[in-house]
């Protein structure tokens, strides 16, 4: 963790030291805490059911840790669904539910005799779990390994998996899902619609990056190739939206040793806009109805901020963007108006 300047002075810095540690850690963040999962390697001894002298040591479970913004750890867990049947699993995604607060995990685990299963669970702020919801090879739900989870405004979860995507609903209960002709790897919740970042397949070596926009009921609305690739992708990244567009990066590998292994990859960043481009123009005048030029005008959505002079007719014209306020300063940088959209009064400070 370095602060955000050009020093890059180091805060904080934790190493995380545990058995056959296997797969990339994923981030989440709050305004308070920070959420971060991945698998451990972990030595648990149990006894077979049909033969009490022979134990078995389960190597990959999911592990979880809840740290304060400086790093230091405040709760952990491992978990595993089923001493008697986990043989090793993986979190793929993590997400806080805008509505319940709790945390969303999502990924995968197989069984000692291969048998996979679809694996979502819930956990409080204090790492307790709630729920879990797990789907087995061959029933309603399974989508393979669950690989992305997105929220809307109202609390509803949007699981993409290999095969599709389900949604559920505040508490986790499935209320829909649907297969798609794809891999399907992460997703992205935006207003009303669902985006899917997918993988396509041309032939037996050979992928395309597809983009599925979904409206809330999982209704396809459009698809979009985005790129090539000769592999899967978006297995690790998160799509960020940053209010005018989605940022997603993925990868593809165009060497490979043989069929399975690539000498090197390539990663791709794509910007996709969303929706049409917003045109918001502030017009800023005196009391007497006079335009002023000069003038700094900051437009504010959400996280979302731009800044613009006004022009000779008093007018600070922003693209991509509907502000919920509107903060003017003059020309020495000090604040002299706010107003709230879509109030028209104009505070003056």
């Amino acid at each position: 963790k370095g602060e955000k300047d050009t020093n890059l002075a180091t805060l904080s810095c934790y190493s995380i030291n545990n058995t056959l540690k296997f797969s990339a850690g994923h981030i989440y963040l709050t305004s308070e805490n920070i959420y971060f999962t991945y698998t451990k390697g972990r030595e648990l001894w149990i006894r077979y059911p049909y033969n009490p002298y022979v134990r078995y040591r389960i190597i990959l479970a999911w592990h979880l840790e809840k740290r304060a913004a400086n790093l230091s750890i405040l709760a952990s867990r491992d978990f595993v669904a089923s001493v008697e049947t986990w043989d090793g699993g993986m979190p793929l995604d993590d997400g806080v539910n805008p509505v319940t607060g709790d945390i969303w995990v999502v990924g995968f685990y197989y069984e000692r005799n291969w048998t996979w299963h679809t694996l979502l669970v819930i956990f409080d702020k204090d790492l307790n779990v709630k729920r879990v919801v797990d789907f087995r090879e061959g029933v309603y739900g399974y989508m393979g390994s669950a690989t992305g989870v997105c929220f809307s405004e109202s609390g509803e979860g949007y699981v993409s998996g290999n095969f599709g995507i389900a949604k559920f609903d505040k508490d986790g209960n499935l209320l829909l899902f649907k297969e798609l002709n794809s891999t399907t790897t992460k997703v992205a919740c935006v207003k009303d619609s669902v985006f899917v970042f997918a993988g396509v397949s041309i032939n037996d070596a050979t992928w395309v990056h597809v983009l599925y926009t979904l409206d809330k009921d999982l209704n396809l609305v459009a698809r979009k190739v985005l790129g090539n690739s000769t592999s899967f992708l978006f297995l690790w990244s998160r799509p960020l939206f940053d209010g005018r567009r989605l940022y997603a990066v993925g990868y593809n590998a165009p060497g490979y040793v043989d069929r399975y292994v690539a000498d090197y990859y390539w990663y791709k960043l794509y910007v996709i806009p969303v929706g049409e481009v917003v045109r918001t123009v502030v017009r800023v005048v005196d009391g007497a109805g006079n335009p002023l030029p000069g003038l700094y005008v900051k437009a504010v959505s959400g996280s979302v901020s731009l800044v613009n002079t006004t022009e000779a007719s008093g007018a600070a014209v922003f693209s991509g963007i509907v502000p919920g306020e509107v903060l003017v300063y003059d020309r020495g940088g000090l604040l002299v108006g706010r107003f709230y959209v879509p109030s028209t009064n104009f505070t003056a400070v």
